[in-house]
């Protein structure tokens, strides 16, 4: 019938073609018309024949309504279970070109997104050491960074941001890996993007100058209002800290269930208690003990289960030293994540208190420095306790997890209202969730395509850390100092040939 109406059915309507009627004829409903009919002559025959006896043509129609219905059920077996297949091979089930633009400008949507957000997070201190070639070697979809898609993401954050909550993001350490893009620089250009390194290194030189001086607030003075007793503000304070690590939840910077946050979390809860006896803020030692707590943990089931652990390792599954990059890693996230919560909150509660008197009341002042005595703490553990490339290195996955974790959200909300089918999507977030495991069992130490844009800044900690030492009366000869200089040298640059960064650094001190 199919065929014989093709002519007909080519012409008119939505019109068709060979593949779709082909598929029609193998999938159509031919077992429900005889079922029915079969159903109808066994019914008949039964009103018409004697109620007392079973008649042949009750035997006959019983035995062909058998017949029907296995027909049917064979159909919808091989027919059925053959049906997708066949829809491929015939190529009705390809998405049509339409839905592949809509998909792939979805996808350049998230790319710019991604480049928007990475953006942002260059303007935290926590991340000015970044090292893009980790973001690059994880993140596919940046490889290919321009300094002209940079510099439009720059001018698009500074146009959106109000001018007295601008600040610069830290680029001098991303810029060497760009390239312009493939186009000529002209010198208007090149104006712009040094400008826009000028106003990093300003931004540093600002930041510098601010340092242990609480910002005074800028708006008028509400007389007869009663501010917070020092033990109400830090409370509230806390309460703010509390608020970051949900909104870094909700913004996919964190995980609900991970030691990490719980850890964060929990030390808001204890700070909470001392504060209520009329203690200062030490929500960082809190933390300490909660993180330690973790890593004891951690080392006992370890011990437990040592023979699993040896299994692992001599099937090449996780070496000694890339347990201690995964260690590391963790605490690094957890220290980055408690010095953005106390930056918030210090930002909140002057924008909060400023709008109750022109300048920050004694009290609040006393609230910020106990807050950057906190971040100043976590920072001089970062410091000694690890060195800068492993910080930077792991300062750099987190990075990666934040802008991934940003665009799994983005992509799962444009399919919650419809814009992208769930079989699109699915593709897309397998893409990134794979991404995202690559990241998160990542052991490298160094990636491909890094530079050692870093090497000097390494070179100068040591020498800072040297000093010191040589001033505590840790090193009291020249050979110990040498020693300890040729040791950081290994440190620093490994195998590189020719004279190091550090050699050249105190040489030149």
């Amino acid at each position: 019938l199919f065929i014989v109406t093709y002519p007909i059915t080519v012409r008119i309507g939505l019109k068709t073609n060979w593949p779709e009627t082909i598929f029609t004829i193998y999938s159509g409903l031919r077992g429900s018309v005889g079922i029915a009919l079969a159903l109808s002559l066994n019914s008949q025959v039964i009103q018409v024949s004697p109620e007392d006896e079973l008649t042949l043509y009750e035997k006959q129609t019983a035995q062909l309504y058998q017949m029907v219905g296995g027909i049917a059920f064979m159909t919808l077996l091989v027919n059925g279970s053959t049906a997708g297949p066949l829809l491929k091979k015939l190529g009705l089930a390809d998405e049509p070109e339409t839905r592949k633009k809509i998909v792939a400008s979805y996808k350049y949507l998230y790319e710019r997104s991604a480049v928007d957000t990475f953006v942002q997070l260059l303007t935290r201190d926590c991340f000015k050491y970044v090292d893009f070639s980790v973001i690059r070697f994880h993140i596919p979809f940046l490889k290919d960074l321009t300094k002209e898609q940079l510099y439009k993401a720059v001018l698009k954050l500074k146009q959106s941001t109000p001018p007295s909550k601008y600040r610069p993001p830290h680029l001098s350490r991303v810029w060497p890996y760009l390239p312009s893009g493939g186009e000529a620089i002209d010198e208007s250009k090149q104006e712009a993007y040094k400008k826009l390194l000028e106003d990093d290194n300003a931004d540093e030189e600002e930041t510098a100058k601010e340092t242990g001086h609480p910002q005074q607030a800028k708006s008028h003075d509400l007389h007869g209002i009663e501010l917070p007793s020092l033990e109400e503000m830090r409370l509230l304070f806390i309460n703010l800290l509390d608020a970051s690590y949900s909104h870094q939840i909700d913004s996919g910077e964190l995980v609900s269930s991970h030691p990490v946050t719980l850890a964060l979390k929990s030390s808001t809860t204890q700070s909470e208690t001392t504060a209520k006896e009329g203690k200062p803020l030490d929500d960082f030692s809190a933390l300490k003990e909660y993180a330690d707590y973790w890593v004891k943990t951690r080392a006992h089931i370890k011990k437990r289960d040592c023979f699993l652990l040896f299994l692992g390792k001599s099937l090449g599954l996780q070496s000694t030293a890339e347990l201690r990059i995964s260690e590391d890693s963790v605490y690094v996230e957890q220290v980055l994540s408690f010095i953005t919560a106390h930056k918030d909150a210090e930002h909140v509660f002057q924008e909060t208190f400023g709008h109750l008197s022109d300048d920050l009341s004694k009290d609040a002042k006393t609230i910020i420095e106990e807050s950057r005595q906190q971040v100043q703490l976590a920072e001089d553990a970062l410091s000694s306790n690890l060195d800068p490339a492993t910080v930077r290195l792991a300062s750099s996955h987190k990075v990666c997890k934040i802008i991934l974790q940003k665009v799994i959200h983005l992509v799962d909300r444009w399919t919650e209202s419809g814009l992208l089918k769930s079989s699109e999507a699915g593709d897309l977030l397998d893409e990134l969730q794979g991404l995202m495991l690559n990241v998160v069992d990542c052991t490298l130490s160094e990636h491909e395509g890094q530079k050692f844009v870093f090497e000097r800044e390494d070179a100068a900690a040591k020498l800072d850390d040297l000093k010191k030492r040589i001033i505590d009366g840790k090193l009291t000869t020249w050979k110990e100092v040498r020693s300890e200089l040729n040791r950081a040298d290994d440190e620093i640059v490994g195998k590189k040939e020719g004279k190091s960064p550090a050699v050249e650094t105190v040489q030149s001190a």
